[in-house]
């Protein structure tokens, strides 16, 4: 076992700069999106979506499957644009681009791919993807292109598509694909439907392939909406084009991958089926025991590494935590899930700062404390609060950049519990030299909206509780609440104390 001041951290925030390899954990959402079950990942930021999509890429190659990941910043989205399908509806226009590019990838891989070579034993199936081979070499010059090439500014190429019926064999008497006098966008549903019957011809002897979208939510702007149609496209794309692999048994995986409060933004007709049969919400659990997608587990599991614990080591948060309970009563994992939204991010960070204070406590005290105690969980609560404020900021600002002005009427109120007139009152002494957009009712509703804010709420026999919107997200806000809570991460960013409404000294 390593020895505590020896460890630099328990790992990244951010998926993209983390050791995937060593610290991931595989839950039921993984499993899901293993086999198939569900196709779109909806998630707060910070939960862990980004990490999933890296992980199903590394371990491809050792489970016998192939992955590749299309991210989306530095998209050219005004070259996809112009691909869009004028014939469709609003929610439809976008759908064949999207299927388009979809395709694409599958057929790169099956073309480029060579630790698994496929073997097409007829005729029919060699001929028909060869002729997609000599459409991308048309277009793009090279077989393995950038997906973010896929839209040229000019139109496709189309002379290198010759589909003769008896090569096809596709028993629609071949497919004609030639130039719309439309848009560039109205020649995509006759590529996509020879790149289908294509697909069709060679999926029997090809590997399972996932196609991953992330980073969706770069460029993202509320007021345009194209972009909600955008993301409207993409996921009526992964529905249809898991419906048709399904049906036909074929080999094909397609994943996307969404923040939720994006996801709510959008509105379109088979957003409840899309719901229920493709979605899974990416949500953590704080049982001590491991069930479902534990954040214990994660914790542990770094822990575990960092510390050099073995197998047969069956609570690795033993060996960094003392065993001393907060206030008395409380787990420290507890006090720390409780600071946080239930995200992978918040609890690695809030363990890395008790690290950081508790490597330098232990390098001078006498004799040295070989494990995290509470103080310095106490003690490390200012540096994770500032650290909940910004990626707060970098969540909300894209949406309302007026939002941290909402926070100077908690700062006003002082206090992490109080009541709606204190609240009014409060909104109305720093609306003095604030203009707020919105009124205070509303104001309320946004701030619990992103669970800056909580209310008391009574639940059967257990009276009342603290809600907050992460907990449970389809819980109607009550602005009548008896009681409203700030979140506790934010108590020292704000400089608020404990208790008391102290409504009286707002003028």
């Amino acid at each position: 076992m390593r020895s505590l001041v020896s460890v630099r951290s328990f790992g990244e925030i951010a998926a993209e700069d983390d050791d995937i390899r060593r610290y991931f954990v595989q839950t039921p959402v993984f499993q899901e999106l293993m086999s198939n079950a569900r196709q779109v990942v909806l998630g707060r930021k910070g939960s862990g979506k980004t990490a999933l999509y890296l992980a199903l890429i590394d371990r491809a190659g050792q489970q016998g499957y192939f992955a590749y990941g299309l991210t989306f910043r530095d998209y050219p989205w005004a070259l996809h644009t112009k691909y869009v399908y004028e014939q469709g509806t609003q929610y439809e226009r976008y759908l064949p681009s999207w299927r388009f590019l979809a395709l694409m990838q599958i057929f790169k891989t099956l073309l480029t791919e060579e630790q698994r070579p496929l073997r097409y034993t007829g005729g029919t199936a060699r001929g028909a993807l060869a002729g997609v081979e000599r459409f991308i070499q048309a277009n793009w010059g090279v077989l393995d292109f950038d997906h973010k090439k896929t839209f040229p500014s000019a139109g496709f190429r189309l002379d290198s598509i010759s589909v003769d019926p008896q090569i096809a064999g596709f028993g629609l008497g071949g497919v004609s694909v030639k130039r719309a006098s439309g848009g560039l966008g109205e020649t995509l549903p006759r590529l996509n439907e020879w790149l289908w019957h294509v697909l069709r011809a060679v999926s029997s002897s090809a590997p399972t392939v996932f196609v991953l979208f992330d980073e969706l939510d770069a460029g993202f702007d509320a007021t345009n909406p194209d972009y909600s149609d955008r993301l409207v496209g993409l996921l009526l794309a992964v529905r249809a084009l898991t419906r048709d692999f399904q049906a036909d048994r074929m080999p094909f995986r397609i994943v996307a991958f969404l923040r939720t409060d994006i996801f709510d933004t959008l509105h379109f007709g088979d957003k409840n089926k899309l719901t229920d049969a493709n979605s899974i919400l990416l949500a953590w659990n704080t049982a001590l025991r491991y069930e479902g997608s534990s954040l214990k587990q994660l914790i542990d599991q770094r822990i575990r590494e960092e510390l050099a614990l073995s197998a047969k080591d069956r609570d690795p948060w033993s060996k960094a935590f003392d065993g001393e309970v907060m206030r008395g009563t409380q787990h420290k994992f507890h006090h720390m899930a409780a600071r946080s939204y239930l995200r992978p991010r918040d609890l690695i960070k809030f363990c890395n700062a008790a690290l950081d204070g508790a490597k330098r406590r232990i390098r001078t005290s006498i004799p040295p404390a070989d494990r995290i105690t509470n103080n310095d969980v106490t003690a490390s609560r200012k540096v994770y609060s500032k650290y909940f404020l910004n990626e707060l900021d970098d969540e909300i600002a894209p949406i309302d950049r007026e939002w941290k002005d909402y926070l100077e009427i908690l700062r006003r109120i002082g206090a992490m519990r109080f009541s709606a007139d204190a609240f009014r009152k409060a909104y109305a002494a720093t609306r003095k030299r604030i203009t707020y957009r919105l009124n205070e009712e509303e104001v309320l509703a946004f701030l619990y909206q992103y669970s800056i804010i909580g209310f008391e709420r009574a639940v059967g026999g257990a009276g009342l509780v603290e809600h907050f919107r992460y907990q449970d997200e389809p819980v109607r806000f009550n602005p009548e609440a008896r009681a409203f809570l700030v979140h506790r991460a934010l108590k020292e960013a704000l400089e608020l104390r404990e208790a008391g409404e102290a409504v009286d000294d707002i003028a």
